[in-house]
């Protein structure tokens, strides 16, 4: 943060993905700002699967067969990896947007 009125360089503050969505919504609902272009809001976070991990769960979900010890681990093993891969680019998305909001002249007072 290089801006006069603050104290302090560097702040932390825990904030979920609906504080992000009210900030979108106040800017574009500001009469105004109509006529700046406001960043797009961080999407919602959606932790879906896929590739090989879905195709296990749907190959499993058509018989009434017990989850073997590999397939369990795989799955395992693949839904931390998609989910760490989701949560990080989920984070980014939000630092994006923030860092947008903060590069803009007029934006960066009010957020």
């Amino acid at each position: 943060n290089s801006l006069p009125e603050f104290v302090k360089q560097e702040y932390n503050v825990n904030r979920e993905h609906k504080d992000f969505l009210w900030l979108y919504d106040q800017l574009q609902a500001n009469k105004s700002y109509e006529a700046i272009m406001i960043p797009d809001a961080p999407a919602t976070l959606s932790l879906e699967t896929s590739g090989e991990t879905k195709d296990i769960l749907e190959r499993l979900s058509d018989t009434e067969e017990d989850v073997g010890q590999e397939d369990f681990m795989t799955i395992s093993k693949n839904i931390e990896e998609e989910y760490l891969q989701i949560f990080k680019k989920a984070v980014a998305d939000h630092q994006l947007f923030l860092r947008r909001l903060a590069a803009h002249p007029i934006l960066r007072r009010d957020i």
